[in-house]
């Protein structure tokens, strides 16, 4: 998985070929036998076809068996415009690293050889599915394609009113992360606003656990004080890759109106029992 904006590191990893056929010539001597590849004569050829999605950063490197150190560049080149739809290609000089003993026939068909490189999902990039799907060619064959996805994601929150369910806008948010000790992360604030439909949206999110709260309602509406725990994936729609959240606010409460009204009612009642009062003491006082 990745966000958008954020490099995407790749491995694409292969055997060297067991069968390398008449391109080794043997010369026998007094101290054993000896192979010389042909010139050219052993190329391995990465070719990998990209989403276009995704933005190469143009550094490559080849390793060599399970080695955390890179080949020369010597021995590979990349083409990064190689058409027939690859977005690059990377040939590695297997007879040339041969004869310079950095392979040995001890490595045909059991050591691997793997190109490793970077690429940034583009800023823009909205929830789905993305991929890259690569394969190996040598002389007299190639390999099947093999396809690796990188999964993107979004949430999608909807402000409604909480009895009408009308969509509600100017509703802001607060999108956050949280560190190991539970401390929200301040470089990973989002600010988020709903539209007239109600909608706010954040999209090209990584894989993790998010927060939402609510930090300013819309004119007349309660603002929600809770915080909204989001995991993702697990809380997302599989089939878009977005997390649908709703939150439902209540209008503030109007008292003025209806207290003005209680307020009158209850005045008139007791200016009728003092009236009352008054004529009932004044036929005491004649009788």
């Amino acid at each position: 998985t990745a966000a958008a904006g954020e490099n995407v590191t790749f491995r694409l990893n292969s055997n060297i070929p067991e069968d390398w056929g008449d391109v080794i010539d043997y010369t026998y001597t007094d101290k054993g036998t000896v192979g010389h590849a042909k010139e050219g004569g052993y190329t391995l050829v990465f070719h990998d076809v990209m989403d276009s999605n995704f933005t190469p950063t143009g550094y490559y490197f080849v390793y060599l068996g399970n080695s955390v150190q890179p080949i020369a560049d010597k021995y590979y080149t990349v083409n990064s415009d190689p058409g027939d739809d690859c977005t690059f290609e990377v040939s590695v000089d297997l007879a040339a690293m041969y004869n310079d003993g950095v392979i040995k026939e001890a490595d045909f068909g059991v050591t691997t050889i793997s190109v490793s490189y970077n690429a940034t999902l583009n800023e823009n990039t909205v929830a789905g599915d993305y991929h890259n799907t690569a394969h190996v060619s040598y002389p007299g064959g190639y390999s099947e394609p093999d396809d690796v996805v990188v999964d993107t994601y979004q949430i999608e929150i909807f402000k409604h009113d909480q009895t009408t369910h009308a969509p509600l806008a100017n509703a802001e948010f607060q999108l956050y992360q949280k560190d190991a000790e539970g401390n929200v992360i301040e470089e990973s604030r989002v600010t988020l606003i709903s539209g007239s439909d109600g909608i706010a949206i954040t999209k090209g999110l990584d894989a993790g656990t998010y927060y939402l709260k609510e930090t300013k309602a819309p004119d007349d509406y309660v603002c929600s004080d809770a915080e909204v725990t989001i995991v993702i994936p697990d809380q997302i729609d599989e089939s878009t890759n977005i997390a649908h959240i709703e939150f439902a606010n209540s209008q503030i409460p109007h008292t003025g109106g209806m207290g003005t009204t209680l307020f009158s009612i209850v005045g008139g009642v007791l200016i009728a029992m003092a009236g009352t009062i008054f004529v009932i003491s004044r036929r005491k006082r004649r009788a």
